[in-house]
């Protein structure tokens, strides 16, 4: 890679990948450095999986983007996995990987699109009613138990009262 091979180096890169985890983000780097639409198509087809069969991390895909300085696609990645986690229910991973997109895109570009301003403002939302909910559902159960726990007893000491008066 330092000697400027770079498809050399993503072939290696590639083919160490299933060995070694840093392969893939020194295969990122090496493309991004390159900024070669032909590497950049292998590297993205091995992401996709259709070299070795295995999808990748999407967040592969963002990281490839944004090391050849395409925000916009960067970010368009980053919606639609946040999208693919909301569909599964997983809004806190939704929403942390908005996030952490969101501070990267920030660092880097400083303009963040809006469609991440508004998901991530949905989700956070979201996440702060459920918790909140939780709460008060917790709050209303013990309330309810110990009301129960109270009327038994009152119950339970009126009747013996009861029991003992003349009628």
């Amino acid at each position: 890679m330092y000697s400027g091979n770079y498809e050399k180096a993503l072939k290696l890169f590639i083919r160490s990948a299933a060995m070694d985890p840093n392969a893939i983000d020194l295969a990122i780097s090496a493309v991004g450095q390159a900024k070669v639409d032909n590497l950049t198509h292998q590297l993205i087809d091995f992401l996709m999986g259709e070299v070795d069969g295995i999808p990748k991390d999407a967040k592969y895909i963002f990281k490839l983007y944004m090391s050849l300085g395409q925000y916009k696609e960067a970010a368009r990645t980053a919606i639609i996995v946040a999208r693919e986690e909301q569909a599964l229910g997983n809004y806190r991973a939704a929403h942390d990987l908005l996030l952490e997109n969101y501070m990267q895109l920030r660092a880097v570009n400083g303009q963040i699109p809006a469609e991440i301003d508004r998901m991530l403002m949905l989700i956070h939302s979201y996440i702060l009613v459920k918790v909140r909910l939780i709460h008060l559902m917790v709050r209303f159960w013990f309330v309810k138990r110990i009301i129960t726990r109270v009327l038994e007893c009152w119950c339970e000491s009126h009747q013996t009262f009861l029991n003992f008066l003349p009628i």
